[in-house]
């Protein structure tokens, strides 16, 4: 009467997430999501089976930091009775949710083609298995249009055909008329196994690539790897539900820069990361916003400076708000002081330039009457004789203008009676010689 049902890791480590930084907020504003996830591996009457509480555990590992852990209910062995499991739908889950929300149940243990075998299971009796029409009726009283239904039993492909056309998805461990095996080099059932996996591996499971993992694409992950490792087991999914539900969003945050690794230039969800600490990614439920805070600008030593430019989708806000799925990339220029010295005159050009970039300098040349100061050449880390150039900036560069000095002398001749007189006419002779110093 009674099969085994499955879900592993091999290792704890195999899927540990390499940076678990913790979710912004674990719900939106508006939708929320909510899982009760059973296993039963130790049952009070029928033989018992292995992996099926890691299984429900695991998930709830999965599920919790991102939706909130008082968002899901957690169940297993002597715990997941037959009242306590239906309790926890129509007494605890039922009042809180509403028809907008996301609900997920999870059921891993024994089970047969139209029943699943809770803790108190009898041996002799159906009594105290819940039948499919039972657990039909329980989640009939919520309001949520998004149910998610996951049965890891054998003879699971059942509750497939009778959940159909309710607008549900609902994945099944097997075909009705299968096995569903538990594995010890998994340490799961293998279906479960894969449906976890899938977590981890979600830009493997984001077939589209749109950063947004849904039950349709968690289950295309699993189906194949379960069959490959188990060829006799064939999961099954019935979906009647308009598009693709969305269970999580991954937004991943990246730099490109050339500045000092250990400086913490990126803030978000309450902590602070450097360089060395990127890329970082977060996993969040849909709906999900967070405000992150770049540093504008990071010293670099004298006459240098990592300065933030852009991010990869363009905008220029080093400030703001994440509210989608994606890879954001920050992108830090490295950039020179260019310093201009001049003792006259007006020189421009002085400021912050990117590496690489051509800046212009330039004086006016001629300063003065009586007494100029004449331009005479830049100096410095630029050479030139023009008062206009342009300097190409792969460093701190300072420059300085030189200035020679003019004077003007005016001599006056005089003729008898103290007017000289050119064609007639008395004038003043002006004889203008310029003397440089």
């Amino acid at each position: 009467m009674l099969a085994l049902l499955g879900g592993a890791f091999t290792l704890a480590l195999l899927l540990a997430p390499v940076q678990a930084p913790p979710p912004a907020y674990a719900q939106g504003d508006g939708v929320e999501f909510w899982a009760i996830t059973v296993g039963v591996s130790n049952y009070q009457q029928i033989s018992d089976l292995d992996f099926c509480h890691s299984d429900a555990e695991d998930l709830a590992a999965e599920l919790g930091p991102v939706w909130g852990e008082d968002h899901i209910q957690l169940l297993t062995d002597a715990d997941a009775t037959q009242d306590n499991i239906g309790e926890a739908i129509t007494g605890w889950l039922a009042p809180r949710e509403d028809e907008t929300d996301v609900v997920l149940f999870f059921f891993s243990g024994h089970g047969g083609r139209d029943f699943l075998c809770p803790y108190d299971s009898l041996i002799y009796s159906y009594a105290n298995d819940i039948f499919t029409n039972e657990l039909n009726s329980w989640l009939e009283v919520l309001d949520s249009e998004n149910i998610i239904v996951i049965i890891d039993t054998c003879m699971s492909g059942s509750f497939v055909r009778d959940a159909s056309g309710r607008g549900w998805v609902v994945l099944s461990a097997c075909g009705a008329n299968e096995e569903a095996y538990d594995e010890s080099a998994l340490r799961h059932g293998t279906f479960a196994y894969y449906i976890l996996e899938a977590f981890q591996e979600f830009e493997t499971a984001d077939a589209n690539g749109d950063y947004e993992l849904s039950i349709e694409e968690i289950f295309n992950y699993a189906q194949p790897r379960t069959t490959e490792y188990e060829p006799e087991q064939h999961p099954e999914m019935g979906d009647e539900y308009p598009g693709e539900l969305i269970l999580l969003i991954r937004v991943t945050i990246d730099a490109e820069t050339d500045m000092p690794q250990d400086t913490d230039i990126l803030t978000i969800a309450g902590e602070s990361y450097s360089p060395a600490e990127l890329p970082v990614s977060f996993t969040w439920a849909p709906g999900s916003s967070c405000d992150f805070e770049l540093v504008s600008s990071v010293p670099g030593g004298s006459g240098a400076e990592y300065a933030f430019n852009s991010w990869s989708d363009g905008s220029t806000l080093a400030s703001g708000t994440i509210e989608h799925g994606g890879v954001y990339t920050a992108n830090y220029q490295t950039r020179y002081y260019l310093t201009v010295l001049s003792a006259y005159g007006d020189p421009q050009g002085e400021g912050w330039y990117p590496s690489g970039s051509t800046a212009t300098i330039s004086v006016t040349s001629t300063q003065g009457g009586v007494i100029r100061q004449v331009f005479s050449s830049w100096s410095g880390d630029f050479y030139t004789t023009t008062p206009s150039a342009f300097i190409y900036m792969s460093g701190p560069t300072t420059v300085t203008a030189s200035w020679r000095t003019d004077y003007l002398f005016l001599f006056i001749i005089a003729g008898a009676g103290g007017l000289a007189l050119i064609g007639g006419i008395a004038a003043w002779v002006i004889i203008m010689v310029r003397k440089r110093v």
